[in-house]
């Protein structure tokens, strides 16, 4: 009996080992084949990054032309109001020098009415 336990216990431990053996290989490849899935993923967003980085750069550099063309067109309406300002300002001016020219022959018969008027203004 000892002979044949012995021939068992062999037989077993063959066994065991070639069972160790699948599934170490079972396990190997599982991991093998789960590190090159989680490697494809990566690389799809790495990818996906460097797309939407690029589609922000882009929507970036669109902003950015369009916040200078705001700025342009302000520069231009700012230096259009400036200009209607000083043409008002100076039509204005002229209106006001037009109309102290035309009061000065009036100034000489304003200054006698005045005086007249405190002269004969009585005392308090």
């Amino acid at each position: 009996m000892p002979l044949r336990e012995s021939r068992v216990n062999e037989r077993q431990g063959e066994n065991g080992e070639a069972l160790c053996d699948v599934l170490y290989q079972r396990i190997t490849s599982s991991s093998d084949a789960a590190i090159k899935v989680a490697l494809s993923l990566v690389d799809e967003a790495d990818n996906a990054a460097q797309k939407m980085v690029a589609e922000c750069q882009t929507l970036l550099d669109a902003v950015r032309e369009g916040t200078e063309q705001i700025r342009s067109e302000l520069r231009e309406k700012i230096v259009e109001f400036a200009t209607v300002m000083r043409n008002y300002s100076e039509t204005i001016a002229a209106k006001n020098t037009a109309y102290v020219e035309s009061t000065r022959p009036f100034r000489p018969l304003c200054r006698h009415s005045v005086c007249k008027y405190g002269a004969a203004r009585p005392s308090t």
